[in-house]
């Protein structure tokens, strides 16, 4: 084959990989964020490297070019997987709760129970499934200032009901700069759903298509009674 042909099968091969991925994530979620361009951004990157590799290695038939294309997006893929693990296992050292309680079917964010203090149930729903690179920060505020208290500001997972203390002369829960007024919160008897919507990112699709996991960021917070 010319080097050109080469190229050009080395190039496809390297495609394969991830386009078998794609094809694979939405068989199994069809509802799922569409890519945007870092995924494209990735694809030429494999297909480039598929290419390098297929000239590389000298190959003069079509299916020799072509597996070893397919074999050069493992490089990358195994790097970033090597990556991901020592970040997960930072992660997770750092992010240890300082209380590991749970107050009903609510896990409780900080503090211990205590009589007469008053806590909100905030349920996250919407994007449990998904990795988030952006949290969930909420602060509470009395009359448009923010309480620096302990307990008075702090991040939520996307994952399950969460217990916060509401402290004293609180008006207001803010979760990404969406104001619920205590009024609200007491109405729905200290319970309330968070409808959070997140939108895929150029570089979390890039990292996704080269074979990391897909991360996204919060687009929107909307609020809604718990049931």
């Amino acid at each position: 084959m010319r080097k050109l042909e080469i190229v050009a099968y080395g190039a496809l091969g390297g495609m394969c990989p991830s386009l078998a991925k794609l094809a694979g994530s939405f068989s199994a979620n069809p509802d799922q964020a569409m890519p945007i361009i870092g995924v494209y951004v990735a694809l030429f990157l494999f297909a480039v490297l598929g290419a390098i590799v297929s000239l590389g290695f000298g190959t003069q038939e079509v299916r020799a070019a072509i597996v070893a294309g397919i074999a050069a997006p493992a490089i990358v893929t195994n790097v970033l997987a090597g990556v991901e693990n020592r970040n997960g296992q930072s992660a997770a050292l750092l992010a240890q709760p300082a209380i590991a309680q749970t107050a009903g079917n609510a896990t409780l964010l900080q503090g211990a129970v205590r009589p007469g203090q008053i806590y909100v149930t905030i349920t996250p729903v919407g994007a449990s499934d998904q990795r988030v690179r952006t949290p969930l920060v909420y602060q509470w505020v009395s009359n448009g200032r923010a309480i620096d208290q302990t307990g008075g500001a702090g991040e939520l997972s996307l994952s399950g009901a969460q217990s916060v203390l509401m402290p004293d002369g609180a008006t207001a829960l803010l979760v990404n700069n969406r104001e619920i007024p205590v009024d609200e919160i007491r109405a729905n008897s200290y319970s309330i759903d968070l409808n959070v919507k997140t939108r895929p990112t150029i570089g979390g699709d890039l990292i996704w298509g080269l074979g990391g996991t897909r991360s996204f960021v919060i687009q929107s917070v909307d609020v809604g009674a718990s049931k």
